[in-house]
């Protein structure tokens, strides 16, 4: 800060590019607290301060840094197993979810945790980042940062919870930003391993993320169809496969591009190899030939199509997961084929069958 001559009404200053500047007429004002995060669970969320006044630190190697876009984001150095917590202050009983990007080296498990006072932890990790973020909207395009969450529950009588963030000692530089933490609600497991009724869904698609259909300049056209009939529902004005299958909520692709539309990964349904798995959904499909259910490991991919289903259908396909398992779906027609190429998922269940082969079967069938 230093003053200025007026010379005939005038200033001039000797300014850097790309730098902004604030020119006054007296003393310049204090600046204000802008209180990031203000009506959210999370102080400074996205760590725009520029620093962890907010949160806890009680070791080294956590720090706040400005990456290539400009963007501020926790990093864990190399070599050390930084920790970060957060008190949270005036929740209330009931089930929230809380969600972070986060970019993280093979190997080096990064962990989301909140333990509510009185209740049960709840974690989640990611120890790899296979999977370039394409969303053409994203501020985190053309990286490997993807969402993780977990939930967690509030006790009767309580309003408190910690929430931490830590990496375990390994190499390479852990990234994490925009911490979130919102009110949600589970889907029943009723016996399943996994379930996902896409009814409580407050961010992103489940379990599945933006395989990279269309590449990394374009949104994909998958997105949570909500129920408004009968517009939304198949017989209307022409329309061949219904938005929404069950309840308010359903997984639609609307004639998307060609490439894999969404998959796992291990942070948001984590595939032990040598497990066997039976993964169930109820889906509409318009037209033969448009998708097919895809198992992965790794790069390696087994793909099983799904026929055309003008009524809700039931698929179900069993396998023994290999290493870096995955599932999703992989459009494999041109996007301008033809009108309708739409696929709507609902009421996904997965089943741990145990250690063992599997009998690779598809059974789609009527439900």
């Amino acid at each position: 800060m230093r003053n200025l001559p007026v010379t005939r009404g005038q200033v001039t200053l000797d300014a850097a590019a790309k730098t902004p500047y604030i020119v006054t007429d007296g003393p310049a004002p204090a600046p204000t607290d802008p209180h990031w995060g203000e009506g959210a669970a999370v102080k400074d969320p996205s760590f725009h301060s520029g620093d962890l006044a907010s949160w806890s630190v009680p070791g080294t190697g956590a720090t706040v840094t400005r990456n290539a876009r400009g963007q501020n984001e926790l990093t864990m150095a190399a070599g050390a197993s930084p920790t970060v917590s957060q008190r949270l202050t005036g929740l209330i009983p009931g089930t929230y979810a809380a969600s972070v990007w986060v970019t993280t080296p093979t190997g080096r498990a990064t962990t989301l945790a909140v333990t509510p006072t009185g209740g049960a932890r709840a974690s989640v990790y990611a120890d790899s980042s296979p999977l370039t973020n394409n969303l053409g909207g994203s501020d985190k395009n053309g990286t490997t940062s993807q969402r993780m969450k977990v939930l967690f529950d509030v006790p009767a009588g309580r309003d408190t919870a910690t929430l931490t963030l830590s990496a375990a000692t390994g190499p390479g530089t852990v990234r994490l930003d925009d911490v979130r933490v919102v009110r949600s609600a589970r889907t029943p497991l009723d016996g399943h391993w996994f379930a996902e009724d896409f009814e409580n869904v407050d961010a992103g698609w489940g379990p599945f993320v933006f395989g990279g259909a269309g590449g990394w300049a374009t949104d994909p056209r998958t997105h949570m169809a909500q129920r408004n009939a009968p517009y939304t529902q198949a017989g209307w004005n022409g329309k061949l496969v219904d938005d929404v299958i069950g309840g308010q909520n359903s997984l639609k692709s609307h004639e998307e591009r060609p490439g894999l539309v969404y998959r796992t990964l291990p942070q948001t349904l984590r595939l032990t190899a040598g497990r066997t798995y039976r993964v169930n959904f109820r889906h509409e499909n318009g037209f033969d030939g448009d998708y097919r259910f895809v198992v992965g490991s790794g790069a390696t991919e087994t793909t099983t199509a799904l026929g055309r289903a003008r009524t809700p259908t039931t698929f179900t396909k069993t396998f023994t997961a290999g290493a870096d398992a995955w599932f999703g779906v992989r459009k494999v027609t041109p996007e301008d084929s033809h009108d309708q190429a739409d696929l709507v998922l609902d009421d996904l269940t997965v089943d741990d069958l145990g250690a063992g082969a599997a009998k690779n079967c598809s059974c789609p069938g009527s439900g």
